[in-house]
């Protein structure tokens, strides 16, 4: 049996950068959150060393979530071209993270319990299981809609490689942010 890699090169980094770029950004976004308390209670220098420990932390997630992605695009349909298999792959690994970031966003809401959680808690805390089976259903809906709807429309893929583009601009910075971080964290271990 022999092995022949699913994506070309240029691929396979569009495919890492687009799994990339949502780690990345709520990697970011979690450091915003805590940048009050890391500057007030620490120095500048723990804080650069918490960034470069999340931001290096967010390098591994994505390269965990692009091998899975990509472990994954060896179960797609041959007859797919590599254009389409890509392109499936990418909203994948976007719906994959989106959900991940839907899962930490949950417990931040329990932590900080704003009025209108609470309000929603309330009405859904005792229907617990319907609201999770309505939440396996979403899932499972967001992930096989790339899988089912995308490859027959051609429009449908056209538009996804546009939103994938886009999305991926900012992933190089985020990348070269990770090198930074891990610097930074490297520096602050040694000294």
């Amino acid at each position: 049996m022999s092995f022949h890699n699913r994506f070309s090169r240029s691929a396979g980094l569009k495919l890492f950068l687009s799994c990339a770029f949502p780690v990345h950004f709520w990697a970011i976004v979690m450091v915003l959150k805590e940048a009050e308390t890391l500057l007030v209670k620490r120095d500048l220098v723990y804080g650069l060393g918490f960034s470069g420990y999340l931001l290096a932390l967010a390098l591994l997630e994505s390269l965990l979530l692009f091998a899975f992605i990509y472990a994954l695009s060896f179960l797609f349909p041959k007859r797919w071209d590599e254009h389409t298999a890509l392109v499936v792959a990418c909203l994948l690994g976007l719906v994959v993270a989106g959900w991940s970031i839907g899962n930490q966003s949950f417990f931040l809401l329990v932590e900080l319990q704003p009025a209108w959680f609470e309000w929603l808690m309330l009405r859904v805390g005792y229907r617990q299981r319907l609201a999770y089976g309505l939440l396996v259903a979403l899932v499972s809906l967001s992930a096989a809609l790339p899988l089912a709807g995308l490859p027959q429309s051609a429009r449908g893929i056209r538009l996804a490689e546009g939103l994938i583009e886009k999305l991926i601009l900012l992933t190089p910075l985020y990348l070269a942010m990770d090198v930074i971080g891990i610097v930074f964290m490297t520096v602050r271990n040694l000294t």
